[in-house]
């Protein structure tokens, strides 16, 4: 009897760790990519800046465009771990003759891609 409740004993254990590792969802990270550029940073910069000034000011651009150098893009992806919401904001800088002439901002849009439907794919078969 004290054989037979040894093992009772060690399957609703095993059965225990079994369903307790089952039921967490696990944890996701916060995805933070490109330039983080608040309002605090676009207030710095003016009409009129040289490149360097811009630079010092708010960083370096996330994309230089090798054929058109008169613009720089600052780009930044934020994916929420927990809802896995994702927002994108852009700030691309115009220069002309090095200096520069037009900001244009879209500070985080909220953006809810459409989940990939793998069961559709064709797999080659």
């Amino acid at each position: 009897m004290k054989k037979f409740s040894q093992v009772l004993t060690l399957l609703v254990s095993l059965v225990s760790l079994t369903v307790a590792g089952c039921g967490k969802i696990p944890y996701r990270i916060d995805i933070d990519q490109g330039n983080f550029i608040t309002q605090t940073d676009l207030d710095r910069l003016s009409v009129g800046m040289t490149k360097d000034a811009v630079q010092r000011a708010i960083g370096t651009p996330a994309i230089q465009d090798f054929f058109n150098q008169d613009r720089w893009d600052y780009v930044q992806r934020f994916r929420d771990g927990d809802s896995q919401a994702l927002q994108a904001g852009r700030v691309s800088l115009f220069f002309t003759n090095g200096l520069l002439s037009q900001i244009d901002a879209e500070q985080f849009n909220e953006i809810t891609p459409e989940p990939l439907d793998y069961s559709t794919r064709d797999r080659g078969q």
